[in-house]
């Protein structure tokens, strides 16, 4: 039997493998292709919400960070849709989410070997050859990207319960409906969960209440300052993977906010709405905050919800009811179904993750294997950055490398401020304590 066979194959469009899809486009004599199971490319299309706005720099684009001239770059897109002048002179401190959606989909349609509506079943290791079943085609490749999307984190107590009015964030604006004489409650305290009260504050007719809960303390803003973004470059990602596994997970859990919190204009525009609703329209009673308690089970009695909640502090358990609930409770790994064959065959850590290579790839346990590479799937070994936007490109650029095994891109160390090693230069050695590392956690 043979099978068609290409050099590259990727799995799932989203913004990784998009990114790894442009990059690849001048190399022309490499056969690609890229499969995606949704009809159309959808980068969240259920939270592009109006004014809702991207946390990082419009210049973390599919490839301007790796290869600034490329035709395929965010300021390309604008001066091909005749509008980088106005883009410069609106001043915008981070650009719209729907306005890097469209970019997206510039992207996506000028690319041809991008597929949708093709769901890949199954991907097995045979013979030492990858071999990719969908449902009427089957393809071998040298070298498989999987991009790795996250899915919805719901909790388990919840899952089942699952319908038109308690939904995740993500399906947000296809369950949305008048909330006019209804208890809204939304959970979580992150951006998504800050953009979505700001939406029901929007609405000509408000809620009767609108509740804003979350496990954290208080509702936190995004570390988003000049020396924490150090740690989204490529040489604190290099540095970060040279540590043993129990620090890095550690750390991981010590920098949540850097990429977890909510932006502070959001924090600032949402305050002066609830000031606005409070002292001026004179409605006291439409919100309420309950920072610091975890809902910890949920419940129909009659048409509400009733939510237990747990005060992290003083351990009190209360109940609030509400018609309709919003689930900003983020996302989580998830790899995809059609590899599920191949895990048995990849090395894993102490910890139990999948053992990833320097260039992305996964450590096969036998010799010999054609490459399999990771895309947005190392937040244990690569760190916080690995699921941001930030390092996609310069991601996609080491992978390449690694398929056409010369440097055609320059992934180098990018030479910040920090020195992430334990001795910054011959001069001036640092120790195990006072290593910059050790100081950031």
């Amino acid at each position: 039997m043979t099978f068609e066979h290409k050099n590259i194959i990727g799995i799932g469009i989203g913004p990784s493998n998009l990114s790894l899809a442009t990059l690849l486009h001048p190399f022309a004599y490499r056969s690609k292709i890229f499969f995606d199971a949704k009809p159309k490319f959808d980068w969240h299309g259920g939270l592009l919400l109006s004014g809702s706005k991207l946390q990082v720099h419009y210049l973390k684009d599919l490839v301007s960070l790796i290869d600034p001239s490329n035709p395929f770059s965010f300021l390309s897109f604008l001066h091909k849709k005749k509008r980088l002048y106005q883009f410069i002179n609106a001043h915008f401190d981070y650009v719209s989410r729907e306005e890097f959606s469209e970019y997206y989909q510039w992207v996506v349609g000028q690319l041809p070997h991008l597929h949708f509506n093709k769901k890949v079943r199954e991907v097995t290791l045979k013979k030492n050859q990858l071999l990719l079943q969908l449902d009427n085609q089957t393809l071998t490749c040298d070298h498989l990207v999987m991009g790795c999307g996250k899915k919805p984190y719901i909790p388990n107590f919840a899952r089942n319960k699952i319908g038109a009015s308690l939904f995740h964030a993500s399906e947000f604006k296809n369950r949305y409906s008048s909330s006019h004489g209804k208890k809204v409650v939304v959970v979580g305290g992150g951006q998504t969960s800050a953009e979505i009260m700001s939406c029901y504050l929007d609405q000509p007719v408000l809620p009767q209440q609108l509740t804003w809960l979350s496990s954290r303390d208080n509702f936190l803003p995004l570390d988003d300052s000049p020396f924490v973004n150090e740690f989204f470059t490529p040489s604190y990602s290099n540095y970060f993977y040279s540590l043993p596994e129990k620090k890095r997970l550690a750390l991981v859990k010590k920098q949540k906010l850097f990429s977890d919190g909510i932006s502070s204009k959001s924090l600032e525009a949402l305050y002066q709405k609830m000031y606005a609703l409070k002292y001026i329209q004179g409605e006291k009673d439409v919100c309420r905050l309950l920072p610091g308690f975890e809902m910890i089970d949920i419940f129909k009695v009659g048409d509400q919800w009733c939510l237990k909640l747990k005060n992290n502090e003083a351990g009190e358990i209360k109940t609030i009811t509400a018609d309709v609930v919003v689930l900003c409770t983020g996302y989580e790994d998830a790899l995809p179904e059609c590899m599920q064959a191949l895990t048995d065959h990849c090395l894993k850590t102490p910890e139990g993750n999948l053992l990833i290579n320097k260039n992305y790839s996964v450590e096969w346990a036998e010799a010999n294997q054609p490459r399999l590479y990771l895309q947005n799937a190392a937040l244990n070994s690569r760190g916080i950055a690995d699921p941001n936007l930030s390092l996609a490109a310069w991601r996609s650029a080491t992978i390449i490398n690694s398929i056409l095994g010369k440097s055609v891109y320059d992934v180098s160390d990018d030479h910040g401020f920090f020195s992430w090693t334990r001795t910054a230069s011959n001069h001036y050695p640092l120790s195990t304590e006072t290593a910059l590392l050790d100081l950031a956690i």
